[in-house]
């Protein structure tokens, strides 16, 4: 998008979108710019026209006129790319240029350009561009027709002296067409890129054609070869039938020729507008610019198929045209949730032309009371069980109303602003799965069925967060993930919530969506870019959760992160002033040990550790060690990471020989569950019956023998357990609680590293 309100004329905007979008950043730094311009896009769409002017006559958006929309108020341009998968390439984007018209009405931009380009390279396959005639060239061709008329009238002249008869040749001469030049249409054609995407693609389809009827749904291929660099069910339905291969190699190989680039320049004159009948309006530069787009193509790119009928048609302008069909078709699948506007009440009119009736009437055209997304998140919110709305068209009246937890009916009137808006939002997911929604014919190795899907549509959504609670506000993030993974939604949403971008990294973290799918924008204000700092930074969510916080500046996570991490640090500093003081004051013994780690306790519950769970539920298998261990592990790592460098990380080595401990004790409760196990005595009593030998106490005989049966009943072969390794982590662990000794981070690293090493080993060989 260039010169569109906050986005300049020379680089404007320019970013792939994914299947959810989060446009976040300060006020006024272009998030609603964004929204706004495909709202523009939507209410520009009329039904059946091919082109479009961009019209800002429908005030949804309320930008006013172009005067107030241009960036450079100087350039009457707009520029706006939108995805344009010709053949099913995904690389390819369509760029269109728009110009204001020189009148009184300002509120419409006229279709003057017409570029099909490849991201990849940026280089335009196509490109049609049409810009009006100079006084001088006017004057040349207006000299040129003259100097062609008058040969006509010589020759002429000439003729009838020779007194030929009314049969002869001369007698049904014609003068030449006058065709006043108003304007020219300047085209490219890069054939060497057409090539090449054409040979790859060809390869392709003889394998389509040579196994068809084994061949799942299109829709199905689609998620099985997302690696290509198109999209074939979009391949396949560029064609009116089955394309013959004959024909298609030799429109690569022979016809294309081997020149790079093909230009051209086509004349636009006044007749070219006059209408085919007297009861239509003349034609527009635009209405002229698509025909000869397509008369371009056909004409230069003579690629022909039979039809059915026995007459042939021209496939490159059949895929353009399918292409433009598609272009329109997805742009007028966007929808629109703002932050509601409609006034308060019990029943609307329902007469009233405006987004939020029309949505209500939509839903209640498909009979959608019963919906299993809008039931799961009606509870999943707490807000209730159903939705029903009461459409009277007799009276046009309209109404909204809830079934509540409880199955009493509550109005929507009678909810707060967030809620309501959130209804709204779970309205329109519904009614948009509706109207995309379609059956077809499939087979698996079971037998042939009816499947379902959904064509792709676009949800723009404006602030979802407002007035919801933190713990709502993240439950957003799993709403608008299943909506479009199940749905195929495509979401834009305006959020400033820190709790629903959180929540969308713990959800990529946790492999419940794939870190592609989620997309964040971080627009900044003008005033702020810098050589540094774009005004758009468009970037993934890692496959860790993680993000790049230096993207954003001062003020939008830091001021949070800095009232948490201060909050964070107090507690942090009162704990270890706490566990010191306990430390240096308490008798050397396990009693002391178990209140150091009682201490650990009661400052970790205060805290939200859980993004810690991931590191360790990926070094070690959750399945084969203990709940409880689980926690000590987590605990341990947010305190590696949490104590400052220089300070002691004693903590640390507890929690990780506290695992020890706890992971044993599971296999000597088996033995006798009244006895309070130390870790001394069970760690003399596995070196008595694994190694041979101790010189640590052990449990009686009776229990030797039964540690036996328990170790070989839980171990695959207990011998190789890591029983060496209990020395040193004992040891270490009661040093760490001694006081006047302090732990560096080092030391807690290499007693880590040896804990780790016992764990492996004790996962590995462990059976139950």
């Amino acid at each position: 998008m260039k010169n569109f309100r906050i986005f300049d004329d020379e680089i404007g905007f320019l970013e792939e979108l994914s299947p959810i979008n989060l446009l976040t950043g300060a006020n006024n730094s272009g998030k609603s710019s964004l929204i706004k311009s495909l709202q523009m896009l939507k209410n520009s769409i009329k039904e059946n026209q091919y082109p479009f002017d961009l019209d800002l006559n429908q005030q949804e958006h309320l930008l006013g006129d172009f005067e107030n929309v241009l960036f450079n108020k100087e350039s009457k341009d707009v520029e706006i790319s939108l995805p344009f998968t010709f053949m099913g390439i995904k690389s390819l984007y369509i760029s269109l240029s728009f110009t204001i018209p020189n009148s009184k009405s300002t509120y419409k931009a006229k279709l003057r350009g017409v570029k099909v380009i490849d991201q990849v390279d940026n280089v335009a396959i196509f490109s049609f561009l049409y810009r009006d005639a100079t006084e001088g060239e006017k004057l040349t061709y207006n000299q040129e027709f003259n100097a062609e008329l008058q040969e006509f009238n010589e020759k002429k002249k000439s003729n009838s002296e020779k007194q030929e008869d009314i049969f002869s040749h001369s007698a049904f001469w014609f003068p030449p067409f006058e065709n006043p030049l108003t304007g020219y249409i300047e085209w490219s054609i890069k054939l060497d890129k057409l090539k090449i995407y054409l040979s790859d693609l060809l390869k392709f389809y003889k394998l389509y054609l040579e196994n068809k009827s084994k061949w799942v749904a299109l829709e199905k291929m689609d998620d099985r070869v997302k690696e290509l660099f198109f999209i074939p069910s979009l391949l396949i339905k560029s064609f009116k039938n089955d394309i013959d291969i004959i024909t298609w190699t030799d429109f690569v190989e022979n016809k294309i020729g081997t020149e790079n680039e093909i230009t051209g320049k086509e004349n636009v004159g006044e007749r070219d507008f006059d209408a085919e009948d007297y009861f239509f309006p003349p034609y527009e530069i635009e209405d002229i610019l698509y025909s000869r787009v397509l008369k371009i193509l056909r004409n230069n790119l003579i690629w022909k198929n039979d039809e059915d009928d026995d007459t042939t048609y021209s496939v490159i302008e059949n895929c353009f045209k399918n292409s433009w069909k598609g272009l329109i078709q997805r742009i007028s699948t966007i929808e629109y949730i703002s932050n509601i506007k409609e006034e308060n009440s019990r029943i609307y009119n329902a007469a009233a032309n405006t987004p939020f009736i029309n949505l209500l009437k939509d839903y209640n055209s498909f009979g959608y009371i019963h919906s299993n997304f809008i039931d799961k998140y009606l509870k999943a919110f707490e807000i209730g069980k159903q939705i029903e709305v009461d459409y009277r068209p007799k009276y046009q009246l309209i109404s909204v109303s809830i079934t509540t937890l409880e199955g009493s009916k509550r109005e929507l009137v009678d909810f707060g602003y967030g809620i309501k808006q959130l209804i709204l939002i779970l309205i329109q997911i519904s009614v948009l799965s509706e109207k995309n929604k379609r059956t077809e014919h499939d087979h698996d190795e079971d037998g042939e069925f009816m499947r379902d899907y959904y064509l792709p549509s676009l949800l723009l959504v404006e602030e979802p967060e407002t007035n919801l609670h933190p713990k709502w506000q993240s439950l957003l993030a799993e709403m608008f993930s299943e909506a479009n993974k199940k749905f195929n939604i495509q979401f834009i949403i305006e959020t400033h919530s820190e709790y629903l971008i959180r929540k969308f990294q713990t959800l990529v973290a946790q492999k419940a969506i794939d870190s592609k799918s989620i997309k964040i924008f971080y627009l900044r204000s003008l005033k702020k870019v810098t050589a540094e700092k774009k005004q758009i930074e468009g970037f993934y969510i890692q496959e860790d959760g993680s993000i790049d916080y230096n993207i954003f500046d001062d003020g939008f996570f830091d001021v949070n992160d800095k009232l948490e991490l201060s909050l964070l640090n107090i507690q942090r500093d009162k704990f270890l002033n706490d566990f010191f003081t306990l430390k240096e004051s308490k008798e050397e013994g396990e009693i002391k040990i178990v209140e150091l780690q009682s201490k650990i306790d009661d400052y970790i519950n205060k805290l939200d550790v859980s993004v810690y769970n991931q590191i360790i539920t990926q070094r070690f298998d959750p399945l084969k060690i203990t709940s409880i261990s689980v926690e000590y592990l987590v605990s341990g790592q947010f305190l590696l990471h949490n104590i400052d460098n220089t300070g002691d990380f004693s903590p640390v080595i507890l929690q990780y020989g506290r695992t020890i401990e706890n992971e044993i004790k599971e296999i000597f409760h088996t033995i006798s569950t009244a006895k309070k196990w130390m870790l001394g005595e069970m760690q003399g009593s596995l070196e008595k019956k694994i190694l041979g030998t101790t010189t640590l106490p052990t449990c009686s005989n009776a229990q030797l023998t039964n540690l036996m049966v328990a170790l070989t009943n839980t171990f695959s072969n207990p011998v190789n357990l890591r029983i060496d390794l209990l020395e040193y982590l004992r040891t270490e662990r009661n040093s760490a609680g001694h006081s006047g000794l302090t732990k560096t981070k080092q030391e807690a690293l290499d007693y880590i590293q040896k804990a780790s090493e016992f764990l492996d080993r004790w996962i590995i060989e462990k059976t139950t």
